[in-house]
């Protein structure tokens, strides 16, 4: 087991195979990640309702107490899909779900699958996320962080703050007579204007 480090994103494993989780666990391991591996689809989702990982490999026919299957469970918690997931099945078994799965997963790999594969996809799907990150956290005007941005981060920077004992501080800036620019100018002088202004306020 690798020591946790800050800077290292978190893999969730789910796999009733010790000989599959073995597997994941190395060459995530070469991707830079800690893991958690689990063999029951309740134990992964009870991890998840304490802790966000940045991926999460599971087996297609994982299911939980109440029968079903942890798919439907990881969209319970995770209902945007932040979460890039890998769904994992033999061969016949993606033929007979492929349908009902391809609206609601972000990818699947087929047993045995490659380790090279399994990299590509885990790279593949790590980039995508962030891609969306960005453009859901950022305003396309300005290109500063936007209220989505604000409720995502703030709980988590709060409890930092709290554990470190250090003070938090909120600004709030307003700009004047912006209105009376749009009027007379028109809005796409408005629009400079805050351009500029958000420009400042990074550089600053």
């Amino acid at each position: 087991m690798m020591i946790e480090k800050k800077s290292q994103p978190l893999a969730l494993l789910v796999d009733s195979d010790a000989g599959c989780l073995q597997l994941l666990e190395r060459n995530l391991c070469l991707c830079d990640f800690i893991t958690k591996s689990f063999v029951t689809a309740d134990e992964a989702l009870d991890f998840l309702k304490a802790q966000k990982p940045s991926l999460i490999v599971a087996d297609i026919k994982m299911v939980g107490r109440d029968g079903r299957p942890l798919r439907e469970g990881l969209l319970a918690i995770d209902p945007e899909r932040r979460i890039p997931t890998i769904i994992l099945a033999y061969w016949q078994e993606m033929v007979e779900k492929v349908n009902e799965l391809k609206e609601d997963i972000d990818a699947y790999l087929v047993k045995p699958f490659l380790s090279v594969d399994l990299i590509n996809t885990v790279k593949r799907l790590l980039r995508s996320a962030k891609r969306n990150q960005m453009a859901q956290e950022i305003d396309p005007l300005t290109k500063t962080y936007n209220r989505v941005f604000l409720e995502r981060r703030a709980p988590a920077l709060m409890k930092k703050a709290t554990e470190d004992h250090q003070p938090v501080a909120c600004a709030l800036i307003d700009i004047d007579h912006l209105k009376k620019v749009n009027e007379m100018y028109g809005q796409e002088t408005g629009d400079l204007v805050l351009r500029a202004v958000a420009k400042i306020i990074k550089k600053n």
